[in-house]
Order: C-alpha cells, then sequence, then structure tokens
C-alpha cells in the first residue's frame, strides 16, 4: 500500500455517495493524509446512464435529503474532469440499434426505436434462433433461463450428461447433525442461485451447447463471467452407484472440454493441462 498512487474506481453510476464518502476516509486514514481521498490520483469509469446503486443516491445526485453530506459529496465529485468517450464500440456494425440503446437510456425512445425492440421480443423461442445457436436472449428470472436452456439442449441429438452439485461443509466448528442439516438443505435443488454461489444444483451438459461462465475464473486467462465456448467432450470419473448391472452404472462428469469463441480465452489452461488433451 505504500507505493499506491492511484486508485481506479470502476462502474462510477453504481457506487453510491455513502460508499464515496466511505472511501475518502479509509484513504484519508490509511495514508495519514487529510487531503482529498488521501493525497492519491482518482480515475472514475463508467456510464452515467446505466443503473444507479440500489437503495441509494449516486455519486453525482448526492443526498438530498441530507444538506451536510449533499455538500461534502459534492466537494469530493466537483473536481473531478470529465472526458467522454464518443466512439461506439459494441454496437458499432449496428448504428440502428446503437442509436435506440442510447435515446432508451436518456428516455427519449422514438417509434422507431420501439418498433426495433418489439420486433426481437418473443413469447417463445423462434425457430431461426435454435437453428443459429449464438443469438442472446434475456430474461427477468432464472427459471425462465434455465426453461429457454432446457427448450434448446431438448431438441438436440447429441449426449447428454448431467453433472449433481458436491456439497461440504467448511470448518471445523458446529456438531455431525447440524452438518448434515446443512449438507440435507444445500441438497435442495431448488435453492435460488443466490444461496448456492451462482451455481446449479443439477447441470445439463449436452455435448454441442452453447455454455458461458457465469464467475471469474482467472481474469488473466479471459475465464470470466460471459465468456462463452461449445461443449466439445466430458471426461467421466467412477461410476456412482453402479448397483449389480453394469449397464445401470451413473459415471460422474469431472472435466469439460469446451472450444472458446474467443480463442485468447483459456490459453494458459490449455497449456497447462496439454498432457490431459
Amino acid at each position: 500500500m505504500s507505493e499506491l498512487k492511484v486508485v481506479i474506481l470502476d462502474e462510477i453510476s453504481m457506487i453510491s455517495s455513502r460508499q464515496f464518502l466511505w472511501i475518502d476516509k479509509r484513504l484519508r486514514d490509511i495514508f495519514r493524509n487529510d487531503k482529498t481521498f488521501g493525497g492519491l490520483h482518482m480515475l472514475v469509469f463508467g456510464d452515467f446512464l446505466q443503473l444507479p446503486p440500489v437503495h441509494d443516491s449516486a455519486v453525482y445526485s448526492g443526498f438530498p435529503k441530507n444538506p451536510t453530506k449533499h455538500l461534502r459529496v459534492t466537494e469530493l465529485w466537483h473536481p473531478f474532469h470529465i472526458n467522454r468517450l464518443t466512439q461506439i464500440m459494441r454496437q458499432r456494425d449496428d448504428a440502428k440499434f446503437a442509436l435506440a440503446l442510447n435515446n432508451t437510456a436518456r428516455g427519449t425512445m422514438t417509434e422507431d426505436d420501439i418498433a426495433l425492440f418489439q420486433s426481437r421480443t418473443f413469447k417463445s423461442v423462434p425457430a431461426h434462433a435454435i437453428e443459429r445457436g449464438n443469438l442472446v436472449r434475456l430474461y427477468p428470472t432464472n427459471a425462465l433461463v434455465n426453461q429457454c436452456n432446457e427448450e434448446i439442449v431438448s431438441i438436440m441429438k447429441t449426449e447428454r450428461f448431467v453433472s449433481i452439485a458436491f456439497d461440504q461443509v467448511l470448518g471445523q466448528g458446529g456438531n455431525v447433525a447440524g452438518k448434515k442439516a446443512l449438507l440435507d438443505y444445500a441438497s435442495n435443488s431448488d435453492l435460488p442461485y443466490q444461496k448456492t454461489g451462482g451455481l446449479a444444483t443439477k447441470l445439463q451438459l449436452q455435448l454441442e451447447a452453447r455454455y458461458m461462465i457465469t464467475s471469474n475464473i482467472d481474469t488473466l486467462d479471459g475465464l470470466v463471467n460471459g465468456t462463452t465456448g461449445y461443449l466439445k467432450k466430458v471426461d467421466l470419473g467412477l461410476p456412482v452407484n453402479s448397483g449389480r448391472d453394469v449397464a445401470d452404472a451413473v459415471y460422474k462428469p469431472l472435466r469439460l472440454w469446451l472450444k472458446m469463441e474467443n480463442d485468447s480465452s483459456g490459453q494458459k489452461r490449455r497449456t497447462q493441462f496439454r498432457k490431459l488433451r
């Protein structure tokens, strides 16, 4: 920390006034410097038209109902110089869509914008979307996401596997009965993703299906939330419960092989486990 000179804050629209004050106070305390933000250089990035803080006010809104805190936040925010990036990157090949998105954010949608979004809204997955297989579909709930995913993989003719989550209780505290109760609770397949670390209790694995990583595994290796690839192979381990008939054996998936859509994603991991390929 002694060599820290610059602090970078991303998604500034989601940082509340309360958090901004807290960051300033902690930096002053840590570096024993009463200057703003402990005398450090501050860089912030983000889009003012994106999501605001949850149940709080944005940095550039201050505390409308608390004049004292409002003045303190204004004092912190006022010295920042804004540099606007005007070149659109993500939708640069679709100017009409980019304009509609900007109009939506500003609350100035036109009839053409509304018609464009409505033309891309469906009650069920259209046939051409299933055939292409690489379209992104947005849903308001995880239940609808799961329903859509199941609808798509159900018509695929490739081999399917099922991976059941394995739970364990960490730490030395608690008795056997208490740990068993926690494991029984964790085995409930109806638990929301908020209570399972974003992981599915039962994951359907369909060869050639498109999958998305939903948590950061290795940011330097490009294995981050949102990275997509196609499942090409599943390595299986020993049977979970074979019974008397070998044909009834259930083999547990141990390792997944995905062809990433971005060749640079997972490059380090591929080199590390080259002997397994």
